[in-house]
């Protein structure tokens, strides 16, 4: 039979986002961050460490003693990711950024006023430098535009059957292309 052990998600929460960040300034004042991974929390691990304290409540346990992992034989009635999220989202103690996806997937958590890691701010340096100086889009020649193979993957694709359309950015006149290989094999092309 089961052992069936009441569980209180709303102080369970709280506490597993308390003892994640006790032990992430543990780890840093240690010299024990890896790339960064002291600096956030994610919802993944505040759910995790959830389960953890619901695996030592149901073993008669401090919470805090199964922390790594997930905790295997325990099933937790309703939905522990939703509330975990929500209780992340709605907290004006948290915030959170999830380098301008969108969405929750990945997101990463801190207190307001915490720093963000070294490699945040690359990432965040590196985004925002893509964002101001995009690369050009690059062009192949095709002579048909868009019926047919672009010019530097014709040798490539000479003799296969394809019902789809090719996906590339193509164009027909030769002063818009900005592939390397097409505009090579063109200048051979006016060459011969």
């Amino acid at each position: 039979m089961t052992k069936r052990v009441a569980f209180d998600f709303g102080k369970a929460i709280p506490a597993a986002w308390d003892l994640l960040w006790k032990r992430h300034y543990e780890e840093r004042a240690k010299g024990g961050d890896f790339r960064g991974n002291t600096y956030y929390v994610t919802a993944r691990d505040v759910e995790q460490t959830v389960r953890g304290f619901a695996k030592d409540t149901l073993d008669g346990k401090p919470w805090g003693t199964n922390y790594y992992g997930y905790p295997t034989g325990i099933r937790v009635q309703g939905n522990l990711q939703a509330l975990v999220r929500d209780w992340l989202l709605h907290n004006p103690a948290i915030s959170g950024h999830n380098f301008d996806r969108g969405h929750i997937s990945g997101m990463r958590f801190r207190p307001v006023g915490e720093p963000i890691s070294p490699a945040e701010e690359k990432t965040l340096a590196a985004k925002a430098e893509r964002k101001a100086n995009p690369r050009p889009r690059l062009r192949h020649y095709n002579a048909q535009a868009m019926r047919g193979t672009a010019l530097c993957q014709q040798a490539r694709l000479a003799g296969r059957f394809r019902m789809t359309r090719p996906l590339t950015w193509s164009t027909n006149k030769p002063s818009e292309v900005t592939c390397k290989q097409c505009l090579n094999l063109l200048a051979k092309k006016e060459a011969a």
